[in-house]
């Protein structure tokens, strides 16, 4: 643009000239801005952690994070035992029930190496029929057939005590269907939750027991809950604080 004006014989500004950068220098400055939240899960990771007690669901910590990584985990865990060691409160959870997201793990694990992390049944349910259904296998899935009946063992594996899963899924393979796609769902479920995987089988498989939490259907309903509450699409931190103060008000 420099070079033009100079080469111009008038080199004086018009208003559409002024219009030109105004408009060039508001596309760069949008190209370095980040985008506006358009909701409350765009402007923030929430994480709540909810406890049963006397038969209840109690929603004891909120937490609105900027991102999902493992670090940001591992720091809200140091964050959350500070706060504890203030009120001279020990933090220490045995257990941590939780879905299956590599980097929450990672993150609660390296604040607390001797805990252990259990991962909902549920999700783990839904996993498998997603990539059923991603692998064009929904039909055969939802017909009386072989192939139905092979792919509905895979979600018993759940219920099994995790030493047994690798045996299990051996037999499962020594009687395959004779498919290409099939190949291709187990080999997602080798990968993925047998031994060696992301998600072994020690965090995701045992014997049922009525005494044990299995799934985080009831946290999820919650957050449903919390979502109806609010009206506009971008809430200030200010609402998003009110609203968690309203609900606490009415669970104790």
């Amino acid at each position: 643009m420099r070079h033009e004006l100079c080469a111009a014989e008038n080199t004086a500004m018009v208003s559409d000239d002024i219009g030109n950068i105004l408009v060039s220098m508001y596309r760069q400055r949008r190209k370095l801005l980040p985008t506006t939240p358009q909701s409350l899960e765009d402007a923030f990771n929430q994480f709540t952690f909810s406890c049963r007690c006397c038969a209840r669901y109690l929603h004891l910590i909120y937490c609105l994070l900027p991102s999902k990584t493992s670090n940001c985990y591992e720091s809200m865990w140091k964050y959350i035992q500070k706060l504890c060691e203030k009120y001279n409160l020990e933090f220490s959870p045995k257990i941590l029930l939780v879905d299956f997201e590599k980097a929450a793990h990672d993150g609660f694990l390296a604040v607390f190496p001797n805990s252990k992390i259990k991962c909902c049944k549920f999700h783990l349910g839904q996993s498998l029929f997603r990539k059923i259904q991603i692998l064009g296998l929904r039909n055969e899935y939802m017909k009386n057939s072989e192939i139905r009946i092979w792919l509905k063992s895979f979600f018993g594996l759940a219920f099994l005590p995790c030493t047994e899963v690798s045996d299990a899924f051996a037999d499962l393979m020594s009687i395959t269907p004779e498919d290409q796609t099939i190949l291709k769902f187990s080999d997602y479920v080798l990968e993925t939750y047998i031994y060696s995987s992301i998600f072994p089988p020690k965090i995701w498989a045992e014997i049922p027991d009525n005494e044990v939490i299995r799934t985080t259907n009831a946290a999820e309903l919650y957050h449903r809950h919390l979502k109806d509450q609010f009206y506009l699409a971008h809430c200030s931190v200010h609402i998003v604080i009110d609203v968690l103060l309203k609900l606490q008000s009415e669970t104790y």
